[in-house]
């Protein structure tokens, strides 16, 4: 009997192992990031554009210069992401000296720069 028992406590011991190790891998697995970095080619378009409006690269290959927004204010880029976000610093009012540190998604960037072409056309 107690050899039974010495064995149904194995087999549940083994059992909950398992399910803890699976358990762990399942969780490291769900939370790893997904690569939402931009294709090279993607990439390159979006710095030329960016670097058609004036922006520039610095020393170090950031992109880095200053917009003027549709309102009138400023935004300092402080550099484009891989995964072709704005990193920036925009003022929070026309005229205000007070700068807000913001980060412009790509789909907003896009939009911005199918703004700035058509006006430039």
């Amino acid at each position: 009997m107690a050899k039974k028992n010495f064995i149904i406590t194995i087999v549940f011991f083994v059992i909950f192992i398992t399910v803890i190790v699976g358990g762990v891998f399942f969780i490291q697995s769900s939370s790893k990031p997904t690569n939402t970095n931009l294709p090279p080619s993607q990439y390159k378009r979006l710095e030329k554009k960016l670097l058609s409006l004036g922006l520039y690269k610095n020393s170090d290959g950031q992109l880095s210069g200053e917009l003027t927004l549709s309102d009138g204010t400023f935004a300092r880029v402080i550099d484009l992401n891989r995964d072709g976000s704005l990193s920036l610093v925009k003022q929070e009012k026309k005229g205000s000296t007070v700068y807000v540190k913001s980060k412009a998604s790509f789909a907003k960037v896009k939009a911005f720069l199918s703004r700035m072409e058509a006006v430039n056309q």
